[in-house]
This record gives structure tokens, C-alpha cells and sequence, in this order.
């Protein structure tokens, strides 16, 4: 297996998933689920984008702490992986398109409701008589137009993002600081009590957090930047790698106290930079009614996904 995985490691080129480490109480080796799910990375960056199903979800960010937390089981299958709860599967393709749906086929004939389906299949299955019905939609941003905010109707939000660059420095997630950073995070949480956001989204990002070491090891693509105003922390930014072309900021927590207008939108802003390779940021959406108006300014256009059931 060791030897397999450097192959892969060696193969998958930028971004790529490294071999792990040796080491007694290694997060990942002593977990079969998220060791699973991280030697599939790199066949599953391949195969979301030429089966079009570039999903939010599915990024290692968004999974490993559900993985971790028991929240989701990982179960191979013939070119996918499914990841699981006790209703419903979502099937992350990991090879060809016609075992990506031979596997969708296979999960409703045994009875289970899926999610995160893309429109084009979704379509297929709803005309052959199976229940479909709209899940979400995601936002596809141009990367450059993340660093640029072009257009006059973004002028506001440049001269903010400008003003941010000369009051705040930006620096990479140090694990010395965590208690720093899930304060922030805390701080962001009960500031936004009233969007009733689920309790496992500060669960899953203290979980990154406190394992981040292992983490990026694992997956060097894994990124979290923190802003400081005078020395303090008020922004903290994570994104990574999604697939072949699309990287995904998957959360921005912020102090909203702070006198740095659109501290949060610069956090976006400087991911964008740390994915200067990938085409396109997938984003899904699950923001501020601030944020999410700022964001719909610079999509490029929308992807819906949908769940399934016989």
C-alpha cells in the first residue's frame, strides 16, 4: 500500500495526495474511512470534471471532518466512492462516466435516495420515471475575477479589497495559534446566531483545525489563511483544490467587530491567489446574505444539483 500510494502521489502532479505518514496514532492510517476517501483524491479530481460534477461537497474540506466526525460512512465501489449517511448516498465518480451512472443505477435499485446529482443526469433519470427533485445550486467563479472584481458595478468592492491590503497582513495557519483561530471562528458563530447554520459546520472546521498538520500532509492543496488588523486575528480563510481545473473556498469566518470593511471578501479574495493555477473557485453558496450579493456580482455561471429516488 505504502508503495502505491507515493505512485500517486508521484503521478497526480500539483496539489497532489502524498503518502502518509508512518507514525503510531496517525489520524488517517488508524482511520480505514478517511484513508479511503484520501487515496481516492486523485482519481476523483480526474473524474468530476469529465463527468461534470464539480460538488462543493465532495471537496476533501467539506468531507474529511464529516468522515471524521462520523457523519458520513466511505464505501468503494467500481469507479466511485460513496459516501453515506443513514438516508442517503452521494456517489463522488473516480473513473468513467458509464460507472458513474452504472453505480447511480445501482444505489436506486437497491432502494436508497441520492444527492448531489448533477442536472444532466437528474434530467436522464426523471424521464425514465424516477422521483427528482432540486437540492442546491453552486456558483462558478473565474479565479482572475476573484483577484480582480472586474467592471464598474465592482468599483466599491475593489477600493475595499485595496484598503484591506494596506491596513491588514494575511499569514498561513500556524497550529500554535489554534486557539486564535477557533475564537474567530466561535466569534463568527455567535455574531450569526440568526442564520441557523448547523451546528457541525464550527464542529467540522474546529476538526480541521486541530488535525490540520496531518491534513495537509495528506493534502497539500488544503490552505487556511488568517488575517490580522493590528495584530489581530479577524478573518480566517480555507480553501483547496476540488478537481483538475476548480478549487473551492470552503469557508470564511470573520469578526464582523472589525473596522477593515469586507474584511471577509479580501480573505476570498487572497485565496484566489493561493489557486492561481486553477481555472475556476466552486463555491456553494452557504454564506451571509452580504457575502453571497457580493459573490453573485462575479459568477460566471450556476450548476444545480439534485436527489434522486425510485
Amino acid at each position: 500500500m505504502k508503495k502505491k500510494m507515493q505512485s500517486i502521489a508521484q503521478s497526480a502532479g500539483a496539489g497532489a495526495v502524498r503518502s502518509f505518514p508512518s507514525r503510531l496514532g496517525s489520524l488517517i492510517e488508524e482511520s480505514r474511512p478517511l484513508h479511503l476517501f484520501v487515496e481516492a483524491i486523485p482519481a476523483m479530481r480526474r473524474a468530476m470534471d469529465h463527468c461534470g460534477v464539480p460538488a462543493f461537497a465532495f471537496s476533501p474540506m467539506n468531507a474529511l471532518p464529516k468522515i471524521g466526525l462520523g457523519k458520513l460512512t466511505v464505501e468503494a465501489a467500481a469507479g466511485a466512492v460513496i459516501l453515506s449517511d443513514d438516508n442517503t448516498d452521494r456517489v463522488v465518480p473516480t473513473g468513467s462516466q458509464n460507472e458513474y451512472y452504472r453505480e447511480i443505477l445501482t444505489r436506486l435499485d437497491a432502494g436508497r435516495e441520492l444527492a448531489l446529482v448533477p442536472e444532466h443526469i437528474a434530467k436522464h433519470l426523471k424521464a425514465g420515471g424516477v422521483k427528482v427533485a432540486k437540492q442546491h445550486e453552486e456558483y462558478i467563479i473565474r479565479t482572475n475575477d476573484v483577484q480582480t472584481f472586474p467592471g464598474g458595478r465592482n468599483r466599491q468592492m475593489r477600493g475595499d479589497i485595496n484598503r484591506a491590503r494596506r491596513l491588514c497582513t494575511v499569514e498561513s495557519y500556524d497550529p500554535a495559534n489554534l486557539d486564535e483561530y477557533k475564537n474567530v471562528v466561535r466569534t463568527w458563530y455567535r455574531q450569526n446566531a440568526e442564520l441557523k447554520f448547523r451546528t457541525y459546520d464550527k464542529t467540522s472546521i474546529d476538526w480541521l483545525l486541530h488535525h490540520w498538520p496531518e491534513l495537509v500532509d495528506a493534502v497539500p492543496s488544503m490552505t487556511c489563511l488568517g488575517v490580522r488588523h493590528e495584530g489581530k486575528l479577524v478573518s480566517v480563510n480555507m480553501g483547496c483544490q476540488l478537481t483538475a481545473t476548480h478549487w473551492t473556498a470552503y469557508t470564511q469566518r470573520f469578526d464582523r467587530d472589525c473596522p477593515v470593511k469586507h474584511v471577509s471578501m479580501f480573505g476570498f479574495n487572497q485565496l484566489a491567489f493561493a489557486f492561481a493555477h486553477l481555472e475556476v473557485e466552486n463555491d456553494g453558496t452557504a454564506d451571509t446574505k452580504s457575502i453571497r450579493a457580493w459573490k453573485e456580482r462575479v459568477v460566471d455561471k450556476k450548476i444545480d444539483f439534485y436527489t434522486v429516488k425510485r
